[in-house]
C-alpha cells in the first residue's frame, strides 16, 4: 500500500509537471506570436506625404476603387496624395513584404520545438 502511494505521487507530481511545463509553452507561444503580429503591424507602416498608414487590404482596394485623391491617415489627418500610383506601390510593396515575413515567421514558430525554449529561440 505505500508503495502505491508513492508511485500514485510521483505519477501525480510528473503530470502535473507535464500540465505546467504545457501551460507555459501556451503562454510563451502566444507571446511570441503577439511579439510576430506587432512586427506584422509596424512593417505594413508607410509614411507619405506627410502622413502615416498602415498598409491593407482595405486601403488597397480603396485606392483602387474610390476615385479621390485625399485619404486619412492613422492619424486621422487628411492628407492629399498627388501620385496615386506611387502610393498605391509604396502600400502594396509594404504589405507584400511585410506578409511574406510575418507568414516566414510563423511557420518557423509553429515548427520549433514544443518547448518553451525551442520558442525562444526562434
Amino acid at each position: 500500500l505505500l508503495y502505491n502511494k508513492c508511485y500514485i505521487g510521483e505519477h501525480m507530481d510528473q503530470r502535473l509537471q507535464k500540465a505546467l511545463e504545457h501551460a507555459d509553452y501556451v503562454t510563451s507561444f502566444k507571446n511570441q506570436k503577439r511579439v510576430l503580429r506587432e512586427k506584422y503591424l509596424k512593417d505594413c507602416t508607410i509614411y507619405y506625404s506627410g502622413g502615416q498608414f498602415t498598409a491593407s487590404r482595405e486601403i488597397i482596394a480603396t485606392l483602387k476603387s474610390i476615385d479621390s485623391s485625399i485619404f486619412v491617415d492613422n492619424n486621422n489627418t487628411p492628407i492629399k496624395i498627388k501620385t496615386r500610383g506611387e502610393f498605391y506601390d509604396a502600400l502594396v510593396d509594404a504589405f507584400s513584404h511585410a506578409t511574406q515575413s510575418y507568414y516566414d515567421s510563423y511557420q518557423k514558430l509553429i515548427q520549433s520545438e514544443r518547448t518553451v525554449q525551442g520558442i525562444l529561440n526562434v
